[in-house]
């Protein structure tokens, strides 16, 4: 009985919970290949890929700075309507200045970053989920930068399907779980 509690149910217990697929579905995440799948557009600034500053992983990292009317950094990836997918990235800036900004928005999710924590020239991760909202869905980064106030940065951008379990395994599952039960209770009765 104790190798039904201390074994099988820890193991009946993860399955319940979600799975993470392992490819990321992001081009070029860690923009190792420059800009490569990416489409990055500015007015009054620039943007493109630098290894300065040391990158969060790799040997490059974007960078972009816009001096008014705000630039944007965007990919394209296929989805599926309705999914939960995560969202892993890494962001940081050479400056503290309160006027620089940087937001990301996909499918439901959309965040500001707090620039002022994250500058004096460090790494900040964000960790998050979303739902897909239509078959293809378009990661924007918007940015906006003070003149000569430094560059916005990121690195190291992941988007994974998160896999719930087939509805005929989670049945399985339950019925296992009510014969160990009964098992028990059995058990217990004698």
């Amino acid at each position: 009985m104790d190798f039904i509690k201390n074994r099988m149910l820890p193991l009946a217990a993860s399955l319940l919970l979600p799975v993470t697929a392992q490819a990321s579905l992001i081009t070029n995440g860690g923009f190792e290949k420059g800009l490569s799948g990416w489409i990055c557009t500015t007015q009054n600034g620039a943007c493109g890929t630098e290894s300065l500053a040391g990158p969060r992983e790799g040997d490059a990292y974007w960078y972009g700075f816009e001096n008014g009317s705000g630039g944007m950094n965007s990919q394209s990836i296929n989805t599926v309507a309705g999914r939960l997918y995560s969202l892993e990235l890494w962001y940081g800036s050479s400056s503290s200045n309160d006027y620089n900004n940087l937001s990301v928005a996909i499918g439901d999710f959309s965040q500001a970053f707090d620039i002022a924590v994250g500058g004096t020239a460090s790494w900040t991760e964000l960790s998050t989920t979303f739902m897909a909202t239509s078959a293809i869905s378009t990661l924007n980064f918007d940015f906006q930068t003070s003149r000569n106030s430094g560059t916005l940065w990121l690195d190291d951008i992941r988007i994974q399907s998160i896999s719930v379990p087939e509805p005929a395994t989670l049945w399985l599952l339950a019925g296992g779980l009510l014969g160990l039960g009964i098992i028990r209770r059995r058990k217990h009765l004698t």
